[in-house]
């Protein structure tokens, strides 16, 4: 395959330059030795057997935690205590465990809780195979922002910015901040042992819209930017003042916050900022002068790049590539402000969903190769053979595990915790190519088109070669449901499990019935009217 030879021509050089042969470079084609300008892809060195470089200066990365998402798709306790010694032998040494409605509120706030959330027993035994594991937990609660989960319920719409959108919470709002802090309460009442916890704060993308918001902004001559920081501030304040624990908010609303402004406001007393971005190019989303900010003012900043979850709301199979590019992008970055930014720790984030009202995106076991890949990455810090193959090995992998695995027509076999799930995300991918493949061909476009159907006009001949494949499809659909329903309760619960198939798979398989049903239609008939043809 490409990428092995690739990897083999890089093994080929360093293997001379270990011998110590002098002219080994000149020995070597300039293809094979550039170490080219960052911004060129992964994919793109690689494929052309350029060396990935390391960091300008080695990062020195003291806590690398993952990221939780379980407002969807919560993994089952059991599945915990396959996964945890897995990311602990990856290098993670800690979680960023998002609950939200997974949580088991008790008390005024019952309702915020899931159906199917973790009761007290089961996140204490979460907590437990995470302490065995030496992963520290950073709990992750939504304070400003993201808030869907309770602004969703008619008992909180009063709590809303925008009455309509049950996004953002109401800063103003007297009730806002008794809510806040019970949920506070209940979250460290669990989690006793904490250091940080993170209180969100990203995308408030409403704010100051409201009318008690603006008869305080015009009481007390703020803008938006103050009234956000007011919010944040307020928040962290209780958290450090009652529980003596740091505060942890993501940084996006921060990024074109004057300097004057944050300095003015003393933020940085109350919160580490978690700088977050998914692209291939870190430094074009995150500019230089907000690295100057949060190196001048804040002295806790966390980085945070995607394993999954952050390059489309409906997709089921992560694309490594993209978030391979996006680590090696973060380590340009942290080489680059290390030295002025007081950098504490490295999230790896997983999302789930892109919100609560969104759709499933990639389950977890699907993006543990991701997720591996990266881990390892931050570890080595240069993209070569050995990744891959360390990669291969941990979690037991055949060799079609690449950057180039072409998951529509071929199918990586793995024997990782959760594996199956993997599976079938792959065999999904397969039956949608297999399934447009057929929408494609020309006597199905031609004589089953909508057209055909409406008028129950065609040629009986084409219609029968246009679904000559139709149950074969079927089947193969009706097989991938089975497979799903058999062994995905090793990871997740029935609601999870239905979710995914309704996502997923229900309507590739209701688009094969209602061709079936279509075509039996078109060919009742033996003889048709003469055009013009009118229903």
């Amino acid at each position: 395959m490409k990428e092995a030879q690739v990897h083999a021509n890089i093994k080929h050089i360093n293997s001379k330059l270990a011998l110590g042969k002098s002219n080994a470079l000149e020995d070597m084609d300039k293809e094979e030795l550039e170490i080219d300008h960052p911004v060129r892809s992964v994919n793109e060195r690689v494929s052309k057997g350029i060396r990935t470089p390391a960091p300008e200066e080695i990062v020195v990365i003291e806590r690398k935690f993952v990221h939780l998402d379980l407002k969807g798709a919560p993994p089952i306790v059991n599945y915990f205590k396959k996964l945890f010694p897995l990311l602990h032998s990856l290098g993670a040494n800690g979680l960023l465990i998002e609950y939200e409605d997974m949580f088991p509120f008790h008390g005024p706030l019952e309702q915020l809780t899931a159906r199917n959330a973790y009761t007290k027993n089961e996140l204490n035994e979460i907590l437990y195979i995470a302490k065995m594991n030496e992963l520290e937990v950073i709990p992750l609660i939504q304070t400003f922002g993201h808030m869907e989960f309770i602004l969703k319920q008619q008992a909180y719409q009063d709590l809303r910015e925008v009455p309509t959108y049950p996004q953002v919470i109401c800063p103003s709002n007297n009730g806002t901040q008794i809510l806040l802090h019970q949920i506070i309460d209940q979250v460290i009442a669990l989690h006793p042992q904490i250091k940080w916890l993170h209180i969100g704060s990203d995308e408030v993308y409403y704010i100051g819209e409201c009318s008690l918001c603006q008869k305080k902004m015009r009481k007390h001559f703020m803008d938006k930017e103050d009234l956000f920081i007011d919010h944040v501030k307020s928040v962290a304040k209780y958290i450090k003042d009652k529980y003596n624990i740091q505060p942890i908010m993501w940084d996006d609303m921060f990024r074109m916050v004057p300097d004057e402004t944050i300095k003015k406001s003393e933020i940085w007393k109350y919160v580490d900022l978690m700088a977050w971005q998914y692209s291939p190019n870190v430094e074009m989303r995150i500019p230089p002068d907000a690295w100057t900010k949060y190196g001048k003012y804040f002295p806790g900043v966390w980085a945070a790049s995607a394993y999954k979850g952050a390059t489309g709301s409906n997709q089921y199979l992560t694309n490594m590539s993209y978030h391979l590019e996006n680590h090696v992008s973060w380590l340009s970055v942290l080489s680059k402000y290390q030295s002025e930014v007081p950098f504490k720790g490295f999230v790896l984030t997983g999302w789930q969903r892109y919100d609560h009202f969104a759709v499933l995106c990639e389950l977890l076991p699907v993006a543990l190769p991701s997720l591996a890949l990266n881990l390892l990455y931050l570890d080595r810090q240069t993209v070569d053979n050995e990744l891959f193959e360390k990669t291969r090995d941990i979690l037991m992998c055949d060799a079609r595990l690449t950057l180039y695995t072409n998951f529509s027509t071929e199918e990586t076999v793995c024997n990782y915790p959760g594996s199956n799930v993997f599976k079938g995300a792959q065999r999904l991918a397969h039956l949608n190519f297999m399934f447009q493949k057929f929408l494609s061909n020309s006597h199905y476009v031609g004589w089953i088109s909508e057209y055909n159907v409406q008028m129950l006009f065609s040629s009986p001949a084409h219609v029968e070669l246009g679904t000559q494949n139709l149950e074969a499809l079927s089947t193969n659909a009706t097989l991938l449901h089975t497979f799903i329903q058999n062994t995905m309760p090793e990871v997740y619960d029935k609601h999870t499990i239905d979710e995914w198939l309704m996502t997923f798979v229900n309507p590739v398989m209701a688009q094969i019935e209602k061709i079936r049903t279509n075509a039996n239609n078109l060919l009742k008939f033996k003889s048709w009217p003469r055009r013009p043809l009118s229903k």
